[in-house]
């Protein structure tokens, strides 16, 4: 018999893998900015340039009006994508992430407090059995956003024939191998989603599931980035007319 020490082989082999899973993430980001550029930038030029054009050759002055203000609201749309943009990059070039220890429910009652108007409006009840000693290492920046969206949205699309009910939890688990991690859980008795249909687009840049007027399609997709560029990740488990539910993993 021989024995061959293959350590070297399997590092490289490790290395390359790793290489090629941030090359396809790399790829499906470019895929998402050359659908922004190609698509929603042109879109927004061509509407602009239009407009321009029609104002230009319109010789009512209730017309121009007219025109002005809707060359007001597809300006506004242009500096919003624009805005998504910017977020994005710098995001994806943020190098040092600060982390601090975070007590969780300082976040999730800044969280209510912002969201305080829509609450309202929805009547949601909103539940939080989250204890005040969770302390979660993180970006605080990054925890304000990722509460903010899972539970706007929680309002956002509730169910038409009932008051919205989000549940809060968070649990510390432990793996059979690796570190404790704390998943928050964000749940919801809203309008779900179709899974079958729409859970490989969910956290696609523009990708919208239902026919809400103010459905940017941007927040998960912000908010998945954020999560992973913090180690953790997030799982959905979700029923058409039943709800939602949220499962952020914390590293």
């Amino acid at each position: 018999g021989t024995i061959q020490d293959i350590t070297e082989n399997k590092l490289l082999e490790l290395e390359l893998n790793g290489s090629y899973k941030m090359a396809t993430e790399q790829n499906k980001r470019l895929l998402n900015f050359s659908y922004i550029v190609s698509h929603n930038l042109r879109m927004h030029a061509v509407n602009i340039h239009s407009l321009l054009k029609m104002v230009d050759e319109s010789q009512d002055p209730e017309e121009i009006k007219e025109f002005l203000r809707m060359l007001n609201t597809a300006s506004d749309m242009l500096n919003e994508t624009m805005h998504h943009l910017n977020d994005v990059v710098a995001m994806q070039n943020a190098v040092n992430v600060d982390v601090k220890p975070l007590v969780l429910n300082t976040h999730i009652n800044h969280a209510f407090t912002v969201l305080n108007t829509q609450i309202s409006q929805k009547s949601a009840q909103i539940y939080n059995h989250v204890k005040d000693d969770v302390i979660i290492h993180y970006n605080p920046a990054y925890l304000d956003s990722v509460i903010l969206n899972f539970l706007s949205n929680a309002i956002k699309y509730s169910h038409p024939d009932r008051h919205p009910e989000i549940n809060i939890r968070c649990n510390r688990i432990q793996p059979p191998h690796g570190v404790a991690k704390w998943v928050l859980i964000i749940s919801d008795n809203g309008i779900g989603i179709d899974l079958s249909r729409h859970g490989s687009k969910l956290f696609g840049m523009y990708k919208t599931f239902h026919t809400n007027a103010d459905a940017k399609g941007i927040g998960l997709f912000l908010t998945k980035y954020q999560v992973e560029a913090m180690g953790g990740n997030i799982e959905v488990e979700s029923e058409p007319g039943k709800g939602t539910s949220f499962r952020i993993y914390f590293r």
